[in-house]
């Protein structure tokens, strides 16, 4: 990519795994922008790639964030889990000498976002002038409480049940815990639908590949 002059900040690496010391600081250098996906990546592809390399980058000043990269496969779209996936990836490292502080993960999962998309300038932290995209928790409820420090609070115990409003661009999309813009039965009855028919299209195309491997063995 780098003899064709494609690295740049418009770039953006997903998964923080597999690469050489050298990689690492010529990206950097290139300004290219990263995403880790914890909790996806600590189950599936740690084995393959190796460690997720948070501590590196961020020695390199690199532009950092976080994803969730297939919710379907991860069978959540939980953001806190992916924070505290982070936290988990990072304290198995015994060969780092390097802290992650619940504040800095935080940072990286707002205004690591913001920036990595080129957006910064309008979302990704409560300033003036910028959109007013904003998610409020509850610290009293029985899990998060009490709260003395709310980074600490967010990464280690927090979870979507706690998210009591959410607005995007000044618009309340959740309120009290409920959704006020979509019929979430609805969603999940649709949702639901359609996975039925993917399965079963793919439990065709696995029987119909088992019938074909089937007959080619015969004919061989």
């Amino acid at each position: 990519m780098d003899r064709s002059n494609l690295l740049g900040p418009d770039i953006l690496m997903i998964h923080t795994q597999g690469f050489t010391a050298a990689e690492r600081e010529l990206m950097v250098k290139k300004q290219v922008q990263f995403s880790m996906s914890p909790a996806i990546e600590i189950p599936y592809s740690t084995v393959r790639n190796g460690y997720i390399q948070f501590a590196e980058l961020e020695a390199l000043g690199a532009s950092l964030s976080l994803s969730v990269d297939a919710s379907s496969a991860l069978a959540t779209g939980d953001f806190f889990t992916v924070m505290r996936a982070l936290l988990w990836a990072h304290k198995q490292r015994a060969d780092v000498d390097r802290k992650l502080e619940p504040r800095r993960i935080v940072e990286i999962a707002t205004l690591g976002g913001a920036k990595v998309l080129g957006m910064d300038d309008i979302i990704g932290s409560l300033s003036a002038g910028k959109q007013a995209d904003i998610i409020l928790v509850r610290k009293r409820d029985i899990n998060m409480a009490p709260v003395i420090d709310p980074y600490y609070s967010l990464v280690y115990s927090g979870m979507p049940a706690n998210v009591d409003t959410v607005m995007v661009g000044g618009r309340v999309l959740l309120q009290g815990g409920r959704h006020a813009t979509l019929d979430v039965r609805e969603v999940a009855d649709l949702a639901a639908r359609a996975g039925s028919k993917m399965h079963e299209r793919l439990e065709g195309i696995i029987s119909n590949s088992k019938e074909n491997l089937g007959d080619l063995n015969r004919k061989g």
